[in-house]
């Protein structure tokens, strides 16, 4: 559900600063319900599937932002980040420069679910320690 809503508002780049500026519509009150119903099911405790949903939800919004406003309105992703570089001594930020170069080499790509999969193994994990 996290991944198809990621994908949605991905697809639609206004979308992700609607979400934190209007209170719920019937479709995103509808989205919502659905979630919190699946980590009500899921055997987590009440107050973990209740951190749970803000957790992946702000992870989902969160993310989508930050990637619609590291490309809106740039053509190319490619040369901005190589704009960047430019403009940054290697010798004093060689982990930023070793970074943004990840990125370019394609190397993050699946970061949005490896940090999914980090928190809802983490709402296992302390839920099996309660």
């Amino acid at each position: 559900m996290a991944v198809a809503t990621r994908s949605a508002l991905g697809r639609h780049p206004w979308a992700a600063e609607l979400w934190l500026r209007y209170l719920p519509g019937p479709e995103r009150t509808r989205l919502m319900d659905d979630f919190l119903r699946l980590l009500d099911g899921s055997g987590l405790s009440p107050d973990l599937a209740h951190h749970g949903f803000h957790a992946v939800t702000n992870h989902v919004v969160g993310y989508t932002l930050q990637e619609v406003g590291m490309t809106q309105g740039r053509d190319d992703p490619v040369a901005t980040a190589e704009e960047f570089l430019a403009g940054i001594p290697a010798d004093a930020y060689p982990y930023m420069v070793a970074h943004v170069r990840q990125h370019l080499d394609g190397n993050t790509a699946s970061s949005f679910e490896l940090v999914l999969d980090l928190i809802l193994d983490g709402l296992v994990r302390l839920n099996v320690s309660r």
